[in-house]
């Protein structure tokens, strides 16, 4: 059992290494833990630290970072935000329900990191007969994506190549690189039509669909979210089907074609409902609330993001605003409308249940 000052030293090591993703040394302990020691005090604490297994040092000169059973004494005993909602436990289990192919497990694997750290969730299968976690790493966007293209160059599997091609993606996406973004995402297409349909065939389609929106083409974008669709549906995968019509909805709104939108987000949102899955609740309220500022309803509008708002409080997802073409429409829609009715209409959304919210929304549109 770790004394009070070692646990403190331990728990700050562990945060700032998620933080930044360095080697973390006894003067970033000593500014960052609230301990009145000396240095000196804190290398005899790491030290013993590295001795019980719990720190590793990756280089001599560098600082330490937690080994496997740092991260596990972290999560038990000294981190107070470990426990998972009964949501996020449910989203979890429906994941991973009935899965059985490797790369199936391992594309939703990254799928539930990215759910639940609100960061970009990455999953890469060892080589060898013996697949364990060895470490947890952290890294920066930039060296991230680099690796990835050096791994996607040289893998000889095409679904390595598609795995790492997509974590290059996704680090292109939050380094505003979106032409990278899509030649990454329209290689993985590449790669998964070669092999077949497949979940991993799929996700490519959205991902690449969801960037193909963002730089101003809603028409391939749609192509893409359909063609997505199609093969969850094929696999029976109803949630991910969902998301699909959620996109296409939103690739309409782009497109100028209010209606069309309204019905296809009218058809996710209830799918979503009937599968109690919150965040697909969210998506559909907020590209519902889109359709509704389209319509010159801000009143409608206002509930249905503040209803959207409130639900993602409660569960532990993100995703990245600026691929987000819904909020160009509530960004004009609070800009024009009355500000205090608009805060009015706002709060009464978020003060809905989820359940409330989706009656609402599905008696605002066919």
């Amino acid at each position: 059992m770790l004394n009070d000052r070692a646990q403190i030293l331990l728990k700050t090591l562990v945060e700032r290494y998620i933080s930044d993703g360095q080697p973390v040394g006894s003067r970033a302990l000593q500014q960052f833990s609230g301990l009145d020691v000396s240095s000196a005090t804190i290398r005899n604490v790491m030290a013993d630290l590295a001795d019980a297994g719990l720190l590793a040092q990756p280089h001599t000169s560098a600082g330490r970072v937690p080994s496997v059973d740092g991260y596990r004494y972290y999560a038990e005993k000294l981190s107070d935000q470990v426990n998972l909602t009964p949501d996020d436990e449910q989203n979890i289990q429906r994941y991973f329900h009935g899965v059985s192919d490797v790369q199936e497990f391992m594309e939703r694997t990254s799928h539930v990191l990215s759910l639940v750290s609100q960061g970009v969730g990455v999953a890469v299968t060892l080589a060898g007969p013996r697949n364990a976690l060895e470490h947890v790493h952290f890294q920066r966007l930039a060296a991230l994506a680099s690796e990835a293209m050096d791994l996607a160059r040289s893998s000889e599997d095409p679904m390595d190549t598609r795995n790492a091609l997509t974590t290059a993606g996704f680090a292109a996406v939050g380094q505003g690189r979106y032409q990278d973004a899509l030649d990454a995402f329209g290689e993985c297409v590449k790669i998964c039509q070669r092999l077949g349909p497949s979940w991993q065939l799929a996700t490519s389609q959205l991902n690449l669909g969801a960037v193909l929106l963002h730089v101003g083409r809603p028409g391939d974008a749609d192509a893409a979210f359909a063609a997505g669709l199609r093969i969850y549906r094929q696999l029976g995968d109803d949630v991910f089907a969902a998301r699909g019509t959620n996109q296409r909805a939103r690739a309409a709104l782009a497109q100028g074609d209010v209606e069309r939108a309204s019905a296809l987000a009218h058809n996710a949102l209830a799918e979503f409902a009937s599968h109690a899955e919150r965040q697909g609740i969210a998506d559909g309220l907020e590209t519902l609330a889109a359709v509704a500022a389209a319509r010159s309803d801000p009143g409608s509008a206002a509930t249905l993001a503040g209803a959207a708002a409130a639900i993602r409080e409660t569960i532990a997802a993100s995703q990245l605003p600026d691929l987000t073409i819904t909020s160009r429409f509530l960004r004009e829609a609070e800009r024009d409308a009355d500000p205090k009715r608009w805060r009015a209409s706002w709060q009464a959304g978020r003060s809905l249940t989820a359940a409330d919210a989706v009656a609402y929304a599905l008696r605002q549109t066919p």
